[in-house]
């Protein structure tokens, strides 16, 4: 039922946990990266720095408060999607990006394409984990460009 994935469970190591969803066949292929992470989904938690390089979009999946976006991060990645937390303009919400970034110009490339669908369908199991849940279907790119960069 929804309590399998209370965030009580964070430590413990889910990687042979199969009956989640190892039974279904990976949707994304293509990408270097989802070959590799095809028998492995699991990323192992965030490791708390910000991946984004200026002048890159990345794929937002949530504006929340730092709780929140914890145990999204914590589901993305055990799916298989690089989701980090990272700071918003506005000081109270944090973002949820994912991982790899990518030029604007490569949008509608391939790899952007497989990613897309890879955010769509860990979404879909994020909203069938919890009552309110989105399905990350409004995701959007956002170029990420530091204010204090020169």
């Amino acid at each position: 039922g929804p309590t399998s994935d209370a965030p009580s469970n964070r430590g413990i190591d889910r990687k042979n946990d199969s009956t989640s969803d190892g039974n279904k066949p990976a949707t994304a292929r293509g990408g270097a990266q989802d070959a590799k992470q095809d028998t492995k989904q699991d990323l192992g938690p965030a490791p708390g720095t910000d991946p984004r390089q200026p002048g890159l979009n990345y794929f937002v999946l949530a504006h929340t408060a730092t709780r929140n976006g914890e145990q999204m991060v914590d589901f993305c990645r055990r799916n298989g999607l690089d989701a980090h937390l990272v700071p918003d303009d506005n000081g109270q919400l944090r973002l949820v990006v994912v991982a790899p970034g990518f030029a604007g110009g490569d949008r509608r490339s391939a790899d952007v394409t497989a990613l897309e669908k890879k955010i769509r369908s860990v979404g879909v199991k994020w909203k069938d984990a919890a009552n309110g849940n989105r399905d990350f279907g409004d995701a959007y790119p956002k170029k990420h460009q530091p204010a204090n960069a020169t």
